[in-house]
């Protein structure tokens, strides 16, 4: 799994470019893991990654597969194996672009 470079737009000032293109350098890419914990109704959970800290995961991280109009769907369940990377935003690990694994 590979995270694309930020690309600049009109609405875009260069400081928050500067910023995703750091957070995405800073990314750790292709981890597996297990799902801990996560609140459905809250959106956000944890992910175990076996002999590391644990990371935070939010809704908005988990891959949705087909329409985007289903955003709000996006969940995890406790025990579900996946994979993502992981980027260090204000000192906190979280998860990014997480995908079930079948």
């Amino acid at each position: 799994m590979t995270i694309a470079p930020p690309t600049i737009s009109k609405t875009m000032n260069s400081t928050r470019f500067y910023l995703l293109l750091l957070l995405t350098v800073m990314a750790t890419n292709g981890e597996t893991g297990e799902v801990k914990f996560f609140n459905t109704q809250m959106g956000y959970g944890y992910i175990d990654r076996r002999g590391k800290p644990d990371v935070f995961v939010d809704f908005n991280a988990i891959l949705n597969e087909g329409d985007e109009s289903t955003q709000a769907f996006r969940k995890l369940k406790s025990g579900q194996k996946v994979e993502f990377d992981v980027v260090k935003e204000h000192g906190i690990y979280r998860a990014a672009n997480v995908q079930v694994i079948p």
